[in-house]
């Protein structure tokens, strides 16, 4: 089996907390990088995700390191979700 990363940049509008971590993350742009895993089939292939990352960096001005954070994407979505809600009703 073959794996790579898929990375993309997202942007939220407004702070956002995920799932069950204890943490508001501010607004602003992240990195999401997904582990996936190729399956070879007889006739075509597919991806399985393995893992989702959420990239996080010290805030602006701020010292600190940037943190890798596991997290569901089940999670993103809902944050997303609730992102854009928030957005449209202001």
């Amino acid at each position: 089996m073959t794996t790579h990363i898929n990375e993309r940049t997202v942007t939220f509008r407004r702070a956002f907390t995920l799932g069950s971590l204890n943490e508001e993350f501010p607004a602003g742009h992240y990195t999401v990088q997904t582990l996936v895993e190729a399956q070879h089939g007889l006739t075509h292939r597919t991806y399985k995700s393995l893992t989702t990352t959420l990239v996080v960096g010290p805030g602006l001005g701020q010292p600190g390191q940037t943190r890798m954070i596991v997290i569901d994407p089940q999670d993103l979505q809902s944050a997303f979700s609730r992102d854009s809600r928030s957005a449209a009703a202001a």
